[in-house]
């Protein structure tokens, strides 16, 4: 999670942060600011109350719950859990942020959605309670992911390829990460040196983008091998620890 994020001023005449009442709207935009680099936090009210609006006095759980209902109404979230533990994937996300500056935080471990039970508490949404989830594809904003892409040709036959390839909103979701991927991979590169990095034609990229959505920069592999070997260590010490003890009861009083 970063330390700080960006809000755009664009937000004060977004059509659906309009749709929100004064309260729903303030914890929205407090809640950006816990996100990971994929857009997403764990969103149990509760857990909300203690880590984004400690100090709050008038909101409690019950206020949150009904105001991550009205959020997820507007299209501004989509809600899942997995066991006790509730998240949330901000929708608009990564088109808002540049993947240069989400390339250097710390990878998600956070699950994704399509790997969860999706949440619906209310009827009226078209949300539904599965494995994934669908929506009327008119409601992806296809053109802004578009502008994203720094090679742009061809504008009409890449927005066919994202509506052949784009049906619910986990799709939109991946798609966005792959292009912010991809560009943190081609910048790094080019930071390195490798100046004639080339870009993929806009239309490559839209038609294959799948290929892009778990993809990872050389530095953030490195910073994920690192974890994983550090990980496996302190497993493997825990291992020889616990053996330890099993052999020689006698040290056990010692241990505290």
């Amino acid at each position: 999670m970063s330390d700080a994020r960006l809000i755009k001023k664009k937000i004060s005449v977004d059509d659906k942060v309009s749709q929100l009442s004064m309260q729903s709207a303030f914890i929205f935009t407090w809640m950006l600011l816990f996100t990971d680099r994929e857009g997403k936090l764990v969103c149990n009210p509760e857990i909300l109350k203690g880590n984004c609006f400690p100090f709050v006095k008038e909101l409690n759980a019950e206020k949150i719950e009904k105001s991550l209902i009205e959020i997820e109404t507007a299209g501004l979230i989509v809600r899942y859990q997995k066991g006790n533990v509730q998240y949330c994937m901000f929708q608009s996300f990564l088109k808002n942020h540049t993947a240069s500056a989400l390339a250097r935080e710390g990878a998600s471990v956070i699950p994704n959605p399509e790997d969860c039970e999706i949440i619906t508490k209310h009827p009226q949404d078209q949300l539904k309670t599965k494995s994934r989830v669908t929506r009327d594809i008119i409601e992806f904003d296809f053109e802004s992911v578009y502008e994203r892409y720094p090679k742009k040709s061809a504008k009409a036959k890449c927005i066919k390829k994202m509506n052949e390839t784009v049906k619910n909103d986990i799709d939109y979701a991946n798609l966005n990460k792959a292009l912010t991927n991809y560009i943190a991979m081609v910048e790094e590169d080019k930071a390195k040196g490798f100046e004639k990095r080339a870009w993929k034609d806009a239309p490559t990229f839209f038609n294959n983008w799948n290929d892009f959505i778990d993809a990872e920069t050389e530095t953030q592999r490195t910073e994920r091998l690192k974890k994983e070997k550090n990980e496996k260590l302190e497993k493997e010490m825990e291992a020889k620890k616990a053996k330890f003890y099993a052999e020689h009861p006698e040290f056990k009083q010692e241990e505290t």
